[in-house]
């Protein structure tokens, strides 16, 4: 009976701070409830005007003071202009410009007319927080018209021509794979990421790997630039369970690019606990899958083998072998004259690997092939085959064309 004066307040607020704070403190409330939701905050001032004028109708009370808002953003106008092509465009069937107008309209939309294909629509300010593009609007056209009244009618197919290389990775992936199967290899399917103690098991460099700022956990960090140290760790973790593991995974890598995405790089890691003659064979097997010299040059992807603690290991770039694929392999017609054949033993050296003496040894045009004998220590002895399709040739001429080859 003594209240003189009332003040009438109320307040807008921000909604993901009601949520946030509503959810952290366990407590939910009828408000809360209410305000995470966004309600329009162009309502709080009928609704103050309404409660001012029931206070005067029903307590006689007076107004003493002008009405103050302390918002501190007002919202303008959301304001959308769209086409009435993209209704039919979108909905998949005509809809009359009035009809659509009327929807609009009714949903309490404002229309302001730019020309005959197109408008401009006004926004209420309750609906300014889920239409936001073109597409909604057709959405509400398209909810009030009503579903059932749109035909239901299968889209025509459509066939995406798909990248070329990217096809070509899909299908070689394929074709290893199940070459790999037969060998009696098992894949397996690592995580991109890594730790940051297997890059420094592996011999690689920490600053060459992209680190991940939200990383879950230690073990899964650093994105991987080779496949191989996932693979050793394969073979440890089971090392005791099986007594030949022999492992293979086709993923990509990651490599590190200034100022820009890393280059992403699909490889070929294997790794075996069983020896180095196994791993070579199950690499040649590969490159004659392929059709491709396994003695080539570098550019032909030829791979280094890797070994650590019994585990032999390497990584072939699933590209490189792409572009030296041959779909037919190459035929040469018998010859039908008489081959010379010749050993010949070479020391090896890092200046004299049979790489380097194939090369010289087919610069001569007699030499049709040449067969690993025999390998002990650092000797290798080889067997050279030598004719020509034209003629017979003498032992002499073969004698002088590898004596060439040192």
């Amino acid at each position: 009976e003594k209240t003189k004066r009332i003040i009438f307040w109320i307040e807008t607020n921000d909604p993901k701070a009601i949520r946030r704070t509503s959810m952290r403190l366990g407590i939910r409330t009828a408000a809360a409830s209410i305000n995470e939701k966004n309600p329009d905050p162009e309502a709080a001032k009928m609704t103050f005007l309404k409660g001012i004028e029931l206070y005067q109708k029903i307590a006689q009370g007076k107004v003493i003071s002008p009405l103050y808002d302390t918002s501190p953003d007002i919202k303008k106008e959301k304001l959308l202009v769209i086409g009435y092509e993209l209704f039919g465009k979108k909905i998949g069937i005509e809809i009359p410009k009035k009809r659509i107008n009327s929807i609009l309209v009714n949903l309490g939309f404002g229309i302001n007319y730019l020309e005959d294909s197109r408008i401009q629509v006004i926004v209420p300010s309750w609906r300014a927080n889920d239409i936001n593009i073109p597409e909604d609007l057709v959405e509400e056209v398209a909810r009030v018209y009503g579903y059932q009244n749109i035909p239901s009618i299968l889209q025509p197919i459509v066939y995406i021509d798909q990248p070329k290389d990217m096809e070509d990775i899909f299908v070689f992936q394929n074709k290893i794979k199940l070459l790999l199967k037969h060998l009696g290899l098992n894949e397996v399917i690592n995580y991109s990421m890594i730790s940051k103690s297997m890059i420094e098991d592996g011999g690689l460099k920490i600053e060459n790997h992209l680190r991940l700022s939200n990383s879950i956990s230690e073990e899964i960090e650093y994105l991987r630039t080779s496949l191989l140290p996932s693979l050793y760790k394969n073979i440890q973790d089971n090392s005791g369970r099986k007594e030949v593991m022999r492992f293979f995974e086709i993923a990509k890598v990651y490599w590190l690019k200034k100022n820009d995405l890393p280059d992403e790089v699909y490889k070929i890691g294997i790794a075996t606990n069983t020896d180095y003659f196994d791993l070579k064979g199950i690499i040649e097997a590969i490159y004659k899958e392929l059709n491709i010299d396994f003695c080539h040059s570098r550019e032909g992807g030829n791979p280094d083998i890797i070994e650590k603690d019994g585990v032999f290991m390497t990584e072939i770039d699933l590209q490189k072998l792409i572009n030296n694929y041959h779909q037919v392999p190459k035929f040469k017609s018998l010859n039908p004259y008489a081959v010379i054949k010749l050993d010949k033993t070479f020391e090896l050296s890092p200046k004299t690997t049979y790489a380097i003496v194939r090369q010289k040894a087919f610069k001569s045009k007699l030499l049709q092939k040449i067969e690993l004998v025999t390998l002990f220590n650092n000797k290798l002895t080889l067997r050279f085959y030598y004719s020509l399709s034209s003629r017979n040739i003498t032992e002499e001429e073969a004698k002088e064309e590898l004596a060439l080859v040192r």
